[in-house]
């Protein structure tokens, strides 16, 4: 039996801050190429590396085996807010959706900016309200923090986030050198590109 070429797989549409009119997060489905993935997951092009350097603690990368149901569907808010596994997928998902649409609208793959066909992403990085793109560590690195109403705040699971640092890094595969600051708005540049 021929397996389909593309794959649903559902994600948070937007922050999980923004709610619809039942209080509810936004869950949306996007359609990523049907590749095998390992475990991370881990596809030809991107590898989840679920490793938190704050807590130094390894998550256990789970894979996703082709024409698998997405077992998350059926989860509440608050479980998918609380498992590590959906979190990688849904970085996973985003950041592959992101380079799927670059790549269809040129018309050609992309190579990543430091030479190699995989880039590395870690949705638990570190401990801090930040997220970035790292050309010599070959990565996005997302950080989690403690919000105002004393829940823990994954940018992870931000639509905005992850593809903002995704397209930094695509920008980089397109124009490496546009990372050496020539000219004081060059990095405002990058900054508005990603945006």
């Amino acid at each position: 039996r021929m397996m389909p070429v593309m794959r649903k797989m559902m994600i948070i549409a937007q922050d999980p801050s923004i709610k619809d009119k039942k209080g509810n997060i936004l869950r949306s489905s996007v359609s990523v190429t049907n590749e095998m993935l390992g475990p991370g997951p881990r596809g030809y092009r991107i590898h989840v590396v679920d490793y938190d350097s704050s807590q130094k603690v390894l998550y256990k990368p789970m894979g996703m085996e082709r024409g698998e149901i997405d077992r998350f569907v059926k989860l509440s808010d608050s479980a998918l807010l609380k498992e590590p596994e959906f979190h990688a997928r849904n970085a996973y998902s985003i950041v592959m959706r992101i380079l799927e649409y670059f790549e269809f609208a040129l018309g050609r793959r992309i190579s990543w900016g430091f030479g190699g066909h995989q880039i590395n992403v870690a949705p638990h990085a570190f401990s801090e309200a930040n997220a970035f793109y790292s050309e010599e560590d070959q990565g996005l690195f997302f950080g989690y923090f403690l919000g105002d109403s004393g829940n823990i705040i994954f940018n992870c699971l931000s639509h905005d986030v992850l593809a903002h640092e995704t397209c930094h890094a695509l920008l980089d595969g397109l124009r490496n050198c546009y990372t050496f600051p020539s000219y004081p708005d060059q990095a405002g540049f990058h900054e508005g590109f990603a945006d």
